[in-house]
């Protein structure tokens, strides 16, 4: 299974092992490319990362963003981790994705703990809100500029198409205070996304206010 230019956007997700803000336990995913989750609180025993709980060997991330105000698990468990819980491999199973250190804090029976892996790369939110353009700012999505998608048919590509027809660049970066959104969904625009991922993590409900 392949996940492409994916939105998941929760105030709470609770489980106990296997928890994710995308996707809980990955065993049958190969890729999650070019996807956002925000959420407030993501719990559980074990293997809880703020995009993927767990994945096999074979699970890749690449171009994706999780943006968590808590993950809390209940023991002091190895497998958590801002973007990803557990892979079942000794290879970073990422590539350019990021999780917000700035926002997240790691909870291990209320006492707050280190990321316990090194997937994915880390930064602050002031760094991931900044970017107005694919080159600005030290550059950090500049190898997201290419992802597109058809938001009529749901196809994704990872170059530009040479005749992009109904193509769409997959990312909108947005203004300076803004993390980057999905141009893909036609019912969940990016200021949607913005605006609902707002209220998840201030713990507003519901997320899509009238």
């Amino acid at each position: 299974m392949i996940i492409s230019s994916s939105v998941a956007t929760a105030g709470s997700i609770s489980g106990t092992f296997n928890v994710g803000g995308l996707v809980g336990r990955g065993a049958d995913v190969t890729i999650i490319r070019s996807s956002v989750a925000t959420a407030d609180v993501i719990s559980g025993t074990s293997s809880v990362g703020g995009l993927l709980g767990s994945g096999s060997p074979d699970t890749g991330v690449s171009y994706s963003l999780a943006i968590t105000h808590n993950i809390n698990v209940n023991v002091d468990d190895m497998n958590v981790g801002g973007l990803v819980g557990r892979i079942s491999s000794n290879n970073d199973p990422s590539v350019n994705s990021y999780w917000d250190f700035g926002l997240l804090i790691l909870l291990s029976g209320g006492d707050p703990i280190l990321n316990r892996n090194t997937h994915g790369t880390s930064y602050n939110n002031a760094a991931l809100r900044q970017q107005t353009s694919f080159v600005s700012y030290g550059s950090i999505y500049a190898t997201w500029a290419d992802a597109h998608c058809n938001p009529n048919t749901g196809e994704y590509s990872a170059t530009a198409p040479s005749a992009n027809g109904d193509y769409v660049p997959v990312w909108n970066l947005g203004g300076t205070n803004d993390y980057p959104a999905i141009n893909c969904i036609p019912t969940f625009n990016p200021g949607q996304q913005r605006a609902a991922g707002s209220r998840a993590l201030a713990g507003t409900l519901p997320l899509i206010a009238d």
